[in-house]
């Protein structure tokens, strides 16, 4: 089944303007269709849309991808898109304006000149704002990968009587939009009151290398527990190491901070060096991913949301458990 997604995600690979990430919402909901999954889109109205299959409101685990893409840009500035994205297009508008402004006042003679660095300053505010598209031409890690894995637990895991939901988040990109209107759509609902409410997966680009890094903002038992499930099941290969969120990370889980979450990603190379970690998330060339990663992540968050509803199963007198 992973092949058959894997495949169909091949026309899919730029989600950036409103009519791709259109087109991927139409493709999500077919699937969920045919797996008798219903879906909605929230919200409704505005620019940014999550994909949301299954009950959020009943369910215990939510588990999550973000499925925007960047538009293409130098390399440095795809990597740190949704950190810096902002800065640079004020900065491209306030550059070219400046230094425009002063040609004009001080060399008078070439007034003309001084519409050139600001027709390129708005030129690159409308490039890095992606208003003026360039599309990326993959994204198989980043984050097709994470998309990947929903499909796959939708595939044979279903919901579990609402006990699980998927979202495929929108503007993670711009700065955690989608995310950031997911949690105040549960926090006004009341679908999360308490800290242990829910339990929280984001899975981004874990389609490349075999050291897998589960990264927190606020440290809880769920993680460790997650960690234990990982060396419990791991395969010869893989590896798996605690991650304290840098700071400097824009990713959805800061979304949901104050709750029970965990975000799962995948490295080349875990090397710890001043706090931070080198790898191969967002490579040159985005444009292949290893199936088994999917697999063996897929299985674990299974095994782990197993384990868990074994534990919520009263035993009977003789030891076996009975369903409640």
């Amino acid at each position: 089944m992973i092949r058959k997604y894997y495949e169909d995600l091949t026309f899919y690979q730029s989600r950036f303007t409103p009519a791709q990430r259109r087109a991927f919402r139409d493709y999500i909901q077919k699937k969920a269709h045919d797996l008798n999954l219903k879906t909605s889109i929230f919200p409704e109205r505005l620019g940014t849309k999550n994909i949301i299959v299954g009950d959020l409101k009943s369910a215990k685990y939510v588990i999550c991808a973000h499925y925007d893409t960047t538009p293409r840009l130098p390399m440095i500035i795809e990597r740190n898109y949704a950190f810096c994205h902002l800065w640079l297009e004020l900065l491209s508008l306030i550059l070219g304006g400046v230094i425009g402004a002063l040609i004009m006042i001080f060399l008078k003679k070439y007034f003309v000149l001084g519409f050139i660095p600001m027709a390129l300053g708005l030129y690159g505010f409308l490039r890095i704002s992606g208003i003026i598209p360039w599309t990326r031409g993959f994204s198989y890690n980043d984050n097709t990968s994470g998309i990947l894995t929903l499909l796959n637990l939708m595939s044979d895991y279903k919901t579990f009587k609402n006990e699980v939901a998927y979202v495929f988040i929108d503007g993670k990109e711009k700065g955690l939009r989608g995310s950031k209107l997911l949690n105040k759509m549960m926090v006004e609902q009341r679908m999360i009151t308490t800290k242990e409410d829910k339990k929280f997966f984001f899975i981004d680009s874990v389609g490349l290398g075999r050291d897998f890094a589960i990264s927190w903002y606020r440290e809880t038992k769920f993680v460790w527990q997650l960690k234990e499930v990982f060396e419990k099941f791991s395969k010869k290969g893989y590896s798996i190491t605690l991650k304290e969120d840098s700071k400097l990370d824009v990713n959805d889980y800061l979304s949901f901070k104050r709750y029970d979450h965990a975000s799962i990603t995948c490295f080349n190379d875990v090397k710890e060096t001043g706090g931070y970690y080198k790898s191969g998330i967002k490579p040159k060339r985005d444009d292949h991913i290893e199936e088994a990663n999917i697999e063996f992540l897929a299985m674990i968050i299974r095994e782990f949301i197993e384990g868990r509803r074994m534990q919520d199963i009263p035993q009977t007198n003789e030891g076996r458990y009975e369903r409640k």
